[in-house]
């Protein structure tokens, strides 16, 4: 399995990975085969300033020049190298957006590290990573 996030870390200037079987575009037909996508973390500040108010703590925002997540790539991954660990995080889940690739919008996404506590209590699995966890 992949690892998880111990820690909200600060992703801004750092690129993650997306794929999944979504739609080629907005609207679009659906994919024959998966695609795999890079896309670069953007700021809380800057992801409220293209969507107001309905980016919480809990999300992380990422893309916005082209590359994007699609109708049907909800609930995929959004993966990087973890600053702490080196190793591939799964930093979140592709959640919503406005349209698929549309420059200036980033897609927003659910940040993991803010459900760890969840996570374990359902699991009780380590999380993969070097620090530890009770």
């Amino acid at each position: 399995p992949i690892c998880l996030p111990l820690d909200a870390e600060d992703l801004v200037g750092k690129y993650g990975i997306i794929a999944g079987w979504g739609r080629e575009s907005y609207g679009g037909r659906d994919r024959q085969t998966p695609k795999e996508a890079e896309v670069a973390f953007v700021s809380q500040s800057q992801c409220m300033a293209k969507y107001g108010a309905i980016i919480l703590e809990s999300n992380l925002c990422a893309g916005g020049e082209a590359e994007d997540a699609c109708q049907g790539d909800s609930g995929g991954r959004l993966m990087s190298s973890s600053h702490a660990t080196g190793r591939v995080v799964q930093m979140g889940i592709v959640s919503t957006g406005i349209g698929c690739g549309r420059k200036g919008h980033p897609g927003i996404y659910t940040r993991l590290s803010s459900y760890h506590d969840f996570v374990y209590n359902i699991t009780r699995q380590p999380w993969c990573t070097v620090k530890s966890w009770p």
